[in-house]
């Protein structure tokens, strides 16, 4: 009895979700905004602020377990202008878990790791 319980103590502190940490760094003098698609999940940073550094978590509990490419779109608030760009290759709904992005001017260097 004492190994059940001790076993649902363990599973219950256990934490199932699925996560890719996600960091971005704008080296522009202007702020800009990115959001990630892949599949059926997304994840929106917000405004980053110019020459600033930003750190989030893409939840990807739900996602469609199907393969696909990541999809990074880039706004810029110094014209408006917005950039997309298509990214690597995950199947059967497996993300990486880490998304580095640095963004200069409308390059996007984009870095997904284990």
């Amino acid at each position: 009895m004492k190994k059940i319980l001790f076993a649902l103590l363990i599973l219950s502190a256990c934490n199932f979700k699925k996560v890719s940490t996600v960091t971005i760094i704008n080296n522009n003098n202007y702020g800009l905004q990115v959001a990630i698609f892949a599949n059926n999940v997304s994840y929106n940073s917000g405004s980053i602020a110019a020459k600033q550094k930003h750190v989030g978590q893409l939840d990807f509990t739900n996602l469609n377990q199907h393969d696909g490419s990541y999809l990074i779109v880039v706004k810029h608030s110094n014209d408006a202008s917005v950039d997309s760009f298509t990214h690597g290759y995950f199947t059967s709904g497996a993300l990486a878990n880490y998304t580095n992005l640095e963004i200069t001017k409308h390059e996007v260097k984009v870095q997904i790791t284990e």
